[in-house]
């Protein structure tokens, strides 16, 4: 018997990813979102990683009827008050590119020095059946920029 997942996300990348890690259990079968082209995603508005990926899972899970797995990561540099944090990915504006992020970042961190140049990547993934969230994990990634 296979139990259906659906990867909370539009980008290939990311669903690429979660599909290579998940490929040794033959008892899911693995979509995304592109698999449900009618699917409206809600806008994130949570003020934390984990409550991003929770809305997202919890409403995808619902909507979709089916287990979701949903993430929301981003990039934190304490010494910029914690930014660009959940804004990562718009950091530079909403349709703004990776690289305008990254040239966003690095202009706020000119005048940043030795340890104030330590940043750390975090990302919370949450699971969901459509009946609501079963479980989160966040993890953090720590470096220097």
């Amino acid at each position: 018997m296979s139990i259906q997942i659906v990867i909370a996300s539009h980008n290939m990348h990311k669903v690429r990813e979660f599909k290579a890690m998940l490929k040794g259990n033959a008892s899911l079968d693995v979509l995304s979102l592109a698999n449900f082209p009618d699917f409206v995603a809600l806008p994130e508005t949570g003020k934390t990683f984990e409550e991003n990926a929770i809305s997202k899972a919890v409403h995808a899970a619902k909507t979709l009827h089916c287990f979701v797995l949903a993430d929301d990561s981003g990039l934190i540099v304490p010494a910029l008050s914690g930014a660009p944090g959940i804004y990562s990915a718009r950091f530079a504006g909403l349709q703004a590119t990776d690289f305008e992020n990254r040239k966003k970042l690095l202009s706020e961190m000119t005048n940043l020095v030795d340890e104030e140049r330590n940043a750390y990547y975090e990302c919370c993934l949450a699971l969901a059946s459509p009946d609501g969230l079963i479980k989160t994990a966040t993890g953090t990634c720590v470096g220097t920029i």
